[in-house]
This record gives C-alpha cells, sequence and structure tokens, in this order.
C-alpha cells in the first residue's frame, strides 16, 4: 500500500513531463511476450523491465502502460471509435505535404493509416518526424489537420552526418548505427545516445532520419 501511494505521488508531481501513453484497442492490448500492462505495475514482476521489453513493433513497455510511470492515460484521447475528419474548408485547412505512393509518409511508427482516430499514433501526430524533419500532422490527412490536395512545399534534405571512417564508426556503447534504424531496438535514443566525442546517434547515423551521407 505504501508503494502505491509513493508511485502514485510521484505520478502527481512529474505527470507534465510525461508523454501519453501510445494506445492499443482492448481486443488487441500491449504485449511484449512477458504478460500485460498490469504486470509492469511498481511491485509487479516486469515493473524492472519496462524500458527493455518490447513488442512486435519495437516500442518499450514504458510507452505504452501507464503501469511503468513513463507515459500518461490522455483524458481528451480519441475513443476506440473513429470520429469524421474536421469539416472545415479548403481554404481553411492547409495541404497535406505531398508523397508519392511509391515513397509514402514513414516516421518509423508505420503509415498515415496509423494515425487516423482511434489508432495508437494518433496522440503523436504533432510529435512525430520522419527524416526530412516533416510531422505526421503535416503529412497525414488522417491527423485532421492537413488535407490532400496539391503539395504547398516538397520537404527539404536533412543536414549532413557527422563522418566516421569504416575503421572507427559511430558506437555510443549501445552498438553500431544499423541499431539506429527504423524498427530496431535503438531507434528511440537517436537523440539521447551520445559517443565520447559528445556527437549524438541523430548527428552520426543517417538510419535515425536525422541527417544523411551525401557528402
Amino acid at each position: 500500500m505504501k508503494l502505491f501511494i509513493a508511485y502514485a505521488a510521484f505520478l502527481s508531481i512529474n505527470v507534465q513531463a510525461y508523454h501519453v501513453c501510445m494506445i492499443y484497442p482492448d481486443d488487441s492490448p500491449y504485449d511484449a511476450g512477458f504478460g500485460g500492462c498490469e504486470t509492469y505495475a511498481p511491485g509487479s514482476a516486469n515493473f524492472e523491465f519496462c524500458e527493455i521489453h518490447r513488442d512486435d513493433d519495437e516500442i518499450p513497455a514504458r510507452l505504452a502502460c501507464l503501469e511503468c510511470g513513463s507515459c500518461i492515460i490522455d483524458s481528451a484521447s480519441p475513443s476506440s471509435s473513429p470520429s469524421t475528419l474536421p469539416s472545415s474548408s479548403p481554404s481553411e485547412t492547409p495541404s497535406c505535404v505531398f508523397y508519392p505512393e511509391d515513397s509514402p509518409y514513414e516516421a518509423g511508427f508505420g503509415g498515415c493509416e496509423n494515425y487516423a482516430p482511434g489508432m495508437r499514433s494518433n496522440p503523436f501526430c504533432g510529435e512525430d518526424e520522419d527524416e526530412n524533419g516533416v510531422r505526421a500532422n503535416e503529412a497525414c490527412m488522417e491527423c485532421g489537420d492537413c488535407i490532400d490536395q496539391a503539395p504547398s512545399f516538397s520537404p527539404s534534405l536533412p543536414p549532413i552526418c557527422v563522418f566516421y571512417p569504416d575503421e572507427s564508426p559511430f558506437n555510443a556503447g549501445f552498438g553500431f548505427c544499423d541499431t539506429y534504424a527504423p524498427g530496431v531496438r535503438n531507434n528511440p535514443f537517436c537523440g539521447k545516445d551520445t559517443d565520447e566525442n559528445g556527437v549524438r546517434a541523430d548527428e552520426a547515423c543517417e538510419e535515425c532520419g536525422k541527417c544523411n551521407d551525401s557528402l
């Protein structure tokens, strides 16, 4: 009981710094193979593995389970039933950034369909960015902030990655650049992992999508 009270107090103090938990439908809840979210509560078997356990989409438990204490449930989050898109006229709503069908928008968490109301990525429409720095709500009509018309601008190229020779590649102690690709274990830490030179993974690894290896 004391542990639960302390945990509740901790959440109430730090709630503003946390992200909204990713949404999973009731008939397909979060499962990394070790039990549901209830097993990640303080004092439960999986609490210490909130950062380590990941589901098939490489989502760590801390981003999906309120019990881990790293995310919150947004009372304003959409219900499981998709709502209709905004009825505003084209003159009031900007055009979505254009992406061809053979190279659709992708920020590492699935295509635009995953940002529709009720889907797990919808709360991150204004946060998720692809390798061109374009946010989901600027490219996906499903977010409700733009409409599919002729493109108003083209995505700009990211800056050039910090150069590392083949014999001495970037390594922040958690693996080489290939481990920072979308869907791979280190991708969520592209903006955090730093090597001994003070260079972050997203400044050196093209796989993070924030820079490119073109000279």
